[in-house]
């Protein structure tokens, strides 16, 4: 194996082998030798100060552009039943939340939190001139930055700006931001190298095992090529996994569950996250994804089955943080890169569209509806038009819950959104 197969070995086994933890950064991370020591010691250990009050975000990614018309459901109008003649959700099967909006029969684990005030729904979300493409969208979404490319997400750029203004001595460490699965996010991704993303941590494969076999299968040694040898990244990156999925590990393994989750990945994942919450990890930011939103043929079934489980999981995890005696420290909410078409297409499914609904969730949470339902009559080439920046969302959650300048992360100030209790002192 050449030196240049051997680098684009690694770096593809370093992004899709079936391991458990992995820290992800798009170039040789440097940053592992100062965070070594940080990372094998306790879970609490010391990070930013504007990061110790424990408050905590998780993000629910809605993969595929979620029909959010038959999620956050109009049901008296007669356009929508006319639009959707097979799609529609027959109007005495709606979880009404008052005479105009009702929520899909499937989504009553989120009624329940609706009806306890822990549920707000904010109407009509998107952001100017839509992008009907999943790759282009989503990098939208993720990079908060409809007009430009960049390479950083906003979550990363959060932690640039806060981690980074602390002088910290230490390296901060790669587990304040936590993507369960197998690739790290790219809403995460930021210059300091914050970030891993974790499947199992208890069936984690390591790396370092994956660099030794690849040199005796090989014959390669070590070498230089640009800034550092491959395997030596691979090494940096198995040192990096590793010193993770053991803190993750520590942190998950006392605690034991107050609610049933169901056996299906995106519970399971939740599950995960309150176990590291409840464990004392130092995270600050979970990301957990749900995908299949796509449903362009025969939607009603399928869809109807990722609601199901979208309110499940997320009921449960309320259940177990707030039986855990956490709740008050954790907002979570719900997004995909678009909603789709007012009218059905001649396959049983919807198309790409634009605005969509966004669930916000949690004690800290005000519930109620924010904005009124896009209209059925206005529509933008058959679309729903959007009424609320997506990035007044992620603005709220900055400057009010995760208490940063969200001006800073954003390129601009977006006007904040009721969604939040009085915030703390």
């Amino acid at each position: 194996m050449s030196t240049s197969e051997l680098r684009l070995f690694s770096r593809r086994e370093f992004m899709r082998s079936s391991i458990g933890v992995v820290a992800v950064t798009a170039t040789i991370p440097s940053f592992l030798d100062r965070t070594a020591m940080l990372l094998a010691g306790p879970a609490t250990a010391p990070v930013a100060s504007a990061l110790r009050d424990g408050r905590i975000l998780v993000v629910v990614q809605l993969s595929g552009g979620n029909d959010g018309l038959n999620t956050v459901i109009p049901y008296p109008q007669d356009g929508y039943h006319k639009a959707r003649r097979t799609l529609a959700v027959a109007a005495d099967k709606v979880l009404r939340i008052d005479d105009q909006i009702g929520l899909h029969p499937n989504l009553a684990p989120l009624k329940n939190l609706y009806d306890s005030g822990k549920l707000a729904i904010v109407q009509g979300v998107g952001y100017p001139n839509p992008d009907r493409s999943h790759f282009r969208s989503m990098e939208i979404w993720h990079s908060a930055e409809p007009e430009n490319f960049v390479s950083t997400g906003w979550i990363g750029r959060m932690f640039d700006h806060t981690c980074g203004n602390q002088h910290l001595k230490e390296a901060p460490s790669p587990t304040l931001g936590v993507s369960i699965g197998e690739v790290l996010e790219p809403a995460l991704r930021g210059n300091l190298g914050i970030g891993v993303a974790l499947r199992d941590p208890e069936a984690f494969y390591s790396m370092t095992q994956l660099a030794t076999q690849v040199e005796v299968e090989t014959g390669t040694k070590p070498q230089k090529v640009g800034p550092a040898a491959a395997l030596d990244f691979l090494r940096r990156t198995a040192l990096n996994a590793e010193l993770s999925a053991d803190r993750i590990r520590r942190s998950v393994r006392g605690v034991q569950s107050k609610s049933p989750y169901p056996q299906e990945p995106f519970a399971q994942g939740l599950k995960l996250v309150a176990g590291m919450i409840a464990g004392g990890m130092n995270t600050q930011v979970y990301y957990v994804s749900l995908g299949g939103f796509d449903t362009h043929a025969n939607q009603k079934g399928p869809h109807e089955r990722l609601l199901k489980a979208l309110a499940d999981g997320i009921g449960a995890f309320q259940t177990d943080i707030e039986a855990l005696g956490q709740a008050d420290r954790v907002v979570g909410f719900t997004f995909s890169e678009f909603g789709r078409r007012v009218a059905e297409n001649g396959s049983g499914g919807t198309d790409h569209g634009q605005a969509a609904p966004m669930f916000i969730f949690g004690a800290p949470v005000k519930g109620g509806v924010i904005g009124g339902h896009p209209s059925l009559e206005k529509l933008n080439g058959g679309d729903l038009m959007f009424h609320a920046d997506f990035r007044q969302v992620y603005a709220t959650v900055l400057d009010q819950w995760l208490r940063t300048e969200s001006d800073a992360i954003l390129g601009g100030k977006f006007d904040g959104l009721p969604f939040l209790k009085t915030a703390r002192a």
